[in-house]
């Protein structure tokens, strides 16, 4: 939660809750025998091979960015 503060008066003018996460999801699939007997999405899961997630840091990093972003935002509406 973050608030706004008029440092002369000590009066909170304005309090926002920021919530951010960063989402990762990957699809990918594993098969044996005759590659041409298969659907083409299902092929598509098989050449795109198996993804690993995006290391701790890097989403701790991306979501820092987004609440700094949207953070920035409120702060511009609010000072106009």
């Amino acid at each position: 939660m973050r608030k706004i503060i008029d440092v002369k008066t000590g009066k909170v003018n304005k309090i926002e809750r920021f919530t951010v996460k960063h989402d990762f999801s990957a699809e990918w699939g594993r098969f044996r025998g005759d590659e041409d007997a298969l659907e083409r999405v299902d092929k598509q899961l098989i050449l795109r091979g198996e993804q690993e997630a995006p290391l701790e840091e890097d989403m701790v990093f991306d979501a820092a960015e987004k609440l700094s972003a949207e953070l920035s935002e409120k702060l511009i509406a609010y000072a106009r």
